[in-house]
């Protein structure tokens, strides 16, 4: 799993700011990608500077320099060394990112790992549960996606909860061959639109979004040709959901997506499992449930 950034020097430059007492302000300088397109939420036309990485710089600034933010602010600027070349291998293009690399990440620590190993782990996972004596399963895409649905399923067993990563077809077919009676799946939007259309992997490298596929349940949900053309146009189910939230019409898109993740899903593990979908944004609120069982 290849970090782009490995060995790349970051630098930040930190010097005074607004006059307003307690003010940072965080820009993108060579090397770090602007913003050009919607549904990444991020400000277009500014630095690609995620949430996360935003509030850890925050949080340290003010951590080490409190006595000056009493009375004036602070401007950082983050510069990447020949970062514009090194977004070139990465899908930041494609997603409207120019000029730069992406400040990603929610722990600032990288896990590069064998992906037959980790489909083998995943594998074991599912086994070893049904080796246990449980009869239900719950499949995350990561970390936070796991996170949410714990706090969502409270009395579900720990050994319950297996973090797939992108190896939905594995964990699939390990759900089917150890026969459980029911699958959870949580993820958040984007990774639920790949389910949907029944890929294996769900790697951004391996398979896109297919946003024509999209568009048709925006349209199902009540969105106009003008409104499904620019999802169609986009390349982010986060973008699609801010069109269709102009018009209230997000909610009913976010159930037919799940509804389509439930139908891929139950295609793989078979009817006599009931399978359950949580849609989650990212901030670990609920979008839509849905389950046919």
């Amino acid at each position: 799993d290849p970090d782009i950034t490995h060995g790349a020097l970051l630098q930040a430059r930190v010097g005074p700011g607004p006059a307003t007492p307690g003010t940072i302000i965080l820009e993108g300088g060579p090397g770090v990608g602007r913003v050009t397109r919607p549904g990444l939420g991020l400000a277009v036309g500014g630095p690609a500077i995620n949430p996360v990485p935003r509030r850890n710089i925050d949080a340290n600034l003010r951590e080490v320099a409190g006595d000056w933010l009493r009375t004036r602010g602070l401007a950082v600027t983050l510069t990447i060394a020949d970062g514009e070349r090194l977004a070139r291998r990465t899908l930041n293009p494609r997603l409207g990112i120019t000029g730069g690399l992406s400040i990603l990440g929610t722990s600032g620590i990288v896990y590069p790992y064998s992906t037959a190993a980790y489909k083998e782990a995943v594998r074991q996972s599912i086994a070893s549960a049904a080796a246990m004596g449980l009869t239900g399963i719950v499949l995350t895409t990561g970390r936070r996606t796991e996170r949410f649905a714990r706090q969502r399923l409270p009395d579900w067993p720990v050994e319950a909860f297996v973090q797939m990563g992108d190896f939905v077809g594995a964990a699939l077919e390990g759900v089917a061959a150890a026969g459980f009676r029911q699958v959870v799946v949580a993820a958040m939007a984007g990774k639920l639109a790949k389910i949907g259309q029944g890929v294996a992997n769900t790697h951004a490298h391996k398979v896109p979004v297919d946003m024509e596929r999209v568009a048709r349940l925006a349209r199902e949900a009540g969105a106009d040709d003008a409104e499904a053309g620019r999802i169609a146009r986009g390349v982010t189910v986060r973008h699609a959901a801010e069109v269709l939230a102009e018009r209230g019409l997000a909610q009913a898109f976010y159930r037919r997506l799940v509804a389509g993740v439930e139908a891929a899903v139950v295609a793989r593990v078979g009817s006599a499992c009931a399978v359950n979908v949580l849609a989650f944004d990212d901030n670990g609120i609920l979008l839509e449930e849905s389950g046919n069982g």
